[in-house]
């Protein structure tokens, strides 16, 4: 974070993304999820963002909520699934220039969503090691801090 000011009065306190900086009080703040089941991952399409883009489900969070509130509500909302807070793990937050994204992951215990049509153009489940080809930063980024460790096979010593 940075403190911009002339001499000693403070113009305003911003974040730096990508060489730039944004005020905090003009960042959207939202929360994302990643969903997962049985080796697949949920991918949707926005209808207000790039289409030929994959992301994953959430929004933005609302005055007074915290961000696992926010994303238990978008998934409602978007998906129609509902989210158990004891079950959704928090990976921190990432910041993109003007956005500041929670990032969350969960297991659902099947792959059945009703897409909410207004916000959400597609859906579709893929799988965990084989991601979409075009996936947008914020998704990109949340699907490598979900992802769990590879497991490293040490040779046998003989």
């Amino acid at each position: 974070m940075f403190l911009l000011g002339i001499g000693s009065r403070l113009l305003y306190l911003g974040v730096s993304t990508v060489g730039r900086v944004i005020p905090t009080n003009k960042l959207v703040e939202g929360s994302i999820c990643v969903l997962k089941c049985e080796g697949y991952v949920l991918f949707v399409r926005h209808t207000y963002r790039d289409p030929d883009h994959w992301e994953f489900a959430g929004g933005r969070r609302k005055k007074g909520e915290t961000p696992l509130e926010t994303i238990i509500r978008e998934i409602w909302e978007e998906l129609k699934v509902k989210l158990d807070a004891g079950s959704v793990i928090d990976h921190g937050e990432l910041l993109l220039p003007g956005r500041r994204l929670f990032l969350f992951e969960a297991t659902v215990p099947n792959r059945k969503v009703t897409r909410e049509s207004r916000e959400i153009a597609h859906t579709k489940w893929f799988p965990e090691r084989r991601p979409p080809a075009r996936i947008g930063p914020g998704a990109r980024e949340a699907l490598r801090r979900a992802r769990p460790a590879r497991s490293r096979k040490r040779p046998k010593k003989t």
